[in-house]
């Protein structure tokens, strides 16, 4: 992970600035199509045990599902908007079902309900609230002569529960022909979220016109 050095400020109403140590290498979507199968096996094991390690770390913030620092998550699921803490993961789901509403699905209701039914299952299904990166794409994951060298771009870290890291990276339309990372997470030993991606499929659909992919 990038140390932080020191922060700018340059003045009210302007973007700041973060001076921090560089990671070398270069970003694994540049060169992934150009590594042996050795190298993209020794890759996938170095970030299983990344994300494990990770979930190792216990919550501050007990059951709630929040940012990094107890606030609001950013997500490129939610762009340019914020999504509130919740309490528990109950709350959490429900909020990100609020923006679902059948008036826009005017003669095709019955497809609106039978979306919500499958999100819903989520309610009933248990997750552990886990240290999350938020945007594991691999044009975050910084590697060298085969091996990661570090993971950047945090801003959507939180604690989240564990099936978002996965199906983060798995969101917006399915393909006929899987794109190459989703391949590749789904590869991960700690990958076992069929059954949530596929609520997660229901829940996109219903709020795609508010939450962007």
């Amino acid at each position: 992970v990038p140390r932080f050095l020191s922060y700018g400020y340059h003045g009210d109403n302007l973007p700041g600035s973060i001076l921090m140590t560089r990671i070398p290498g270069v970003t694994l979507d540049t060169v992934m199509g150009t590594l042996s199968e050795s190298e993209l096996s020794t890759i996938a094991s170095e970030l299983e045990y990344y994300i494990q390690h990770m979930r190792s770390f216990a919550s501050p913030y007990g059951s709630s599902v929040c940012g990094v620092d107890g606030g609001s998550i950013r997500s490129p699921r939610v762009s340019g908007q914020l999504i509130e803490p919740s309490p528990d993961l109950r709350s959490f789901h429900h909020e990100l079902l609020l923006p679902a509403s059948i008036r826009w699905w005017v003669g095709k209701e019955d497809r609106f309900r039978q979306h919500v039914a499958t999100y819903e299952n989520m309610f009933s299904m248990p997750h552990s609230i886990v240290f999350t990166h938020g945007d594991l794409m691999n044009h975050n994951i910084m590697v060298q002569d085969g091996h990661i060298t570090g993971i950047i771009d945090w801003e959507a870290a939180g604690w989240l529960p564990d099936y978002w890291e996965f199906t983060t990276v798995l969101r917006g339309p399915r393909w006929y022909q899987e794109p190459p990372w989703r391949s590749f997470m789904r590869s991960l030993p700690s990958y076992h979220y069929d059954t949530e991606y596929d609520c997660e499929c229901s829940l996109w659909e219903l709020t795609q016109d508010s939450f962007g992919f």
